[in-house]
Parts: C-alpha cells; structure tokens; sequence
C-alpha cells in the first residue's frame, strides 16, 4: 500500500511555544493558525548526529523506498538498505530496528530486525482487521512495540480513523492484541501508551502491557480534548525524549496543537498554543533542543515543494537542510534522529 505524503500542519512556531513553555517559563502563548513560519539560510552546525528516513527517488520509476541516514552537519545522505520498500523506521535501544516492510503488490509486513546485520527477528501482519502496518513506538525495556494500522478501506480517500488500529505487539512471543481505534500511538517511559482518537488524545495506562496476552487491560482515558477540531487518519503525535512536551497534528484543521505534559495521579496534557505550517513526521533531536521535518510550501502559482528541515528551539528559527523534490511522495517518512 502506498504511503503517500499527507498535508499534516505542524507549524515551526510550535518550535516558539517550545522555547517559551521549555526554557522561559512566559505565559503568553500563540494562538492562531495563520502566523508564518520563519526562515534562515543554511549555515555550519555542530555535530547533531543523523536523520533516518525513508525516501523513493523519483527516477527510474522503479526505484526502491530505501532507508537512508542523513547527517545533519552536512546534509551528506547515505543509503543503508534498499533490499525492499521500506517505512516508518522506528528504533530500540538495543540496536533493533522496526519497520514496515513492502513484500509485493498490497501485501506489507512489519519486520524486527537487528540494526547491525539486518537479521530479522520477527516478522509480523497485523491482526484482523487491520491488514497493512504503520508507524511504530517502542517501550522502555525493548520488549513491546505498539503501532497503528489500517484496515480495508473504502476508498483510496478514506481517512477515517475508524479504520486504525491500535496494536500490541510481544516481541519475544510475537503476540498480538488490537488495543483500540487511533492512530499514531507512542509508548511512554511508564509503559503508558499515548494516541489519536478523533476527539482528542488518549492514554491507555501500563497495566495493558501485563495484560498484552489476556483480554483485560485498563480503560482508555482521554487526556486531551480537541474541542472544534476533528482528528483525521493523518494525525500525528510526537512526544519529546524528556517527555515534558506533546504536539499534535490535525490536518483537516489546517494547524497543529502544543501541550505541555501534567504528570501525576490526574495525568493530562494542558495546550499551550496553536501552530500554523505545513510540515510533516516531526522527531526531536537527542538533546529535545531542535526538531526535524519534512516541510512542504507552496508558491503563488500553486507549485508545491517539500524539503527536510531543522529547527533549534534555543535561537526559534528554521532552516533548510535537504531537498526532497527529487523524491516521490510515495513512503516518505522521517523515523528518527540519532546521535
């Protein structure tokens, strides 16, 4: 299945609101969609490690969707496997690698595999009725990967997030168990699990990974209510290392919102501002001191451009760092950014 490029609205302002929930503590917050994003030319950087995407060039036609790492320093992009279509590369810190994996025409495999000799695993479809695997997020201890998946669906415009699901994957037993309807799910340092509902963000606690293999787990629990808006299938949610800073993107409400993460007995996530600009699978640096993205732009006679680019909250602007054109829109995705 293809993984096409969605207009999801992750605005660089957030990159403001980051640096004034984060690092200033001020109270005033952005709150509209329309503020631009602002940008400065390319410049030498310290080290910042690596971005690892999956990209497929556009000539020949009949190229893979390989994963490349791309160093940030110097834009310098190698490719480290192009045995098959590959996306939305999530990563261990035991040095695995899981990733969705292209085997023929509409058949798609989640693949868990060793990052040092590409040895796999685990290899896994979803259970019904989800049929094609998605983006993925690893627990604390290695030993869970939760992700999302689609099932069949309608039409090839379908975006409903009726059609996720939320999935448990065992990785020692390779037991499944479909935990509920969402999209984009990522697991906390307490075994928690945050994700995307239509309605808002919710969390389902860590008693559902002692349960992964029966039919009891905890209740999920909304955290954070979108109010006007409604969550699409390409929603996304990015949680910083620190785990102190949430963003959500809702593409059919053409801007992004930012929350700042209340820990405790009441565990809730508090907005903290509205963002406007078109960007795509965001990941934190190491540090959470710069944000990486795929931006998309459009100029006045409509013709639309896509590059990655870097943000660092500590100066709150935005550069470019490669640009995509030459690559389709079909399996883009940033995973992560290694050290």
């Amino acid at each position: 299945m293809n993984k096409t490029l969605s207009r999801v609205i992750i605005g660089v302002t957030l990159l403001i609101i980051f640096g004034v929930v984060g690092r200033y503590g001020y109270t005033e917050y952005i709150a509209r969609f329309e503020s631009a994003p602002v940008a400065e030319q390319a410049k030498a950087v310290q080290d910042m490690g690596s971005l690892i995407m999956t990209l497929k060039p556009s000539v020949p036609a009949n190229s893979a969707a390989a994963i490349y790492a791309l160093t940030v320093q110097n834009a310098s992009l190698k490719k480290v496997d192009d045995s098959h279509d590959f996306y939305a590369p999530a990563f261990s810190s035991d040095g695995r690698v899981a990733v969705v994996e292209n085997t023929g025409p509409s058949s798609w495999q989640l693949v868990v595999a060793k990052v040092s000799d590409k040895e796999a695993q685990l290899t896994v479809v979803p259970p019904a009725p989800a049929i094609f695997p998605g983006a993925s997020s690893w627990s604390a201890g290695n030993k869970f990967i939760v992700y999302d998946a689609v099932t069949a669906l309608t039409s090839a415009d379908d975006v409903a997030i009726e059609n996720s699901r939320v999935i448990l994957l065992d990785t020692g037993t390779g037991l499944q168990k479909v935990l509920d309807t969402g999209v984009s799910p990522v697991f906390m340092k307490d075994g928690s699990i945050m994700y995307i509902k239509p309605d808002g963000v919710y969390r389902i606690g860590s008693q559902t990974i002692s349960a992964a293999t029966t039919t009891t787990a905890d209740a999920p629990a909304r955290v954070a209510t979108f109010d006007e808006y409604q969550a699409t299938r390409s929603a996304r949610l990015a949680l910083s290392h620190d785990e102190n800073t949430v963003i959500v993107s809702l593409l059919q409400s053409g801007g992004s919102l930012a929350y700042s993460v209340v820990k405790g007995p009441d565990f809730y996530l508090s907005e903290v501002g509205r963002m406007a600009g078109r960007a795509l699978f965001p990941v934190f640096s190491p540090d959470d001191q710069s944000i990486a993205f795929i931006y998309q732009t459009e100029d006045k006679e409509g013709n639309a451009s896509k590059s990655l680019a870097v943000a660092d909250i500590r100066t709150l602007t935005m550069r470019t760092v490669f640009g995509l054109n030459a690559y389709t829109d079909e399996f883009l995705s940033l995973g992560a950014w290694v050290k």
